[in-house]
């Protein structure tokens, strides 16, 4: 799959970057919602994860972006400052909240193709 990993915590992104290449990914990271633009301009993503809240603005524009650029990208949103009403008003696939474990985003990740292949 092609992935694009969003967030402006940088040691975040790395590992899951790791993780995902580890798993036969290709991963490209940005750090802040303008790279994750120009990314979006000339790839098409298999799935977007992305930070909620950045510096800039809310990740979720990204997810619509992405949306409209290729019909069935996945995306998952990650957040450690939504509410469950907040969750709920998103257009994402999934979410998951932060802090969280590695291991927990790869069971998020196989959960939502699992769905989709069914």
């Amino acid at each position: 799959m092609k992935i694009l990993v969003v967030d402006d915590e940088k040691l975040i992104a790395w590992a899951i970057q790791r993780l995902l290449e580890k798993r036969g990914h290709e991963v490209h990271v940005a750090n802040d919602i303008e790279s994750a633009r120009t990314f979006l301009v000339s790839n098409t993503y298999d799935l977007v994860i992305c930070d909620y809240l950045m510096p800039e603005g809310k990740g979720s524009c990204l997810i619509e972006a992405a949306n409209l650029k290729a019909d069935g990208t996945k995306s998952i949103v990650m957040s450690g400052a939504l509410s469950q009403a907040g969750i709920r008003e998103l257009q994402v696939d999934a979410f998951i909240e932060k802090p969280f474990l590695l291991e927990e985003l790869e069971v998020v990740i196989d959960d939502l193709f699992n769905k989709t292949s069914n």
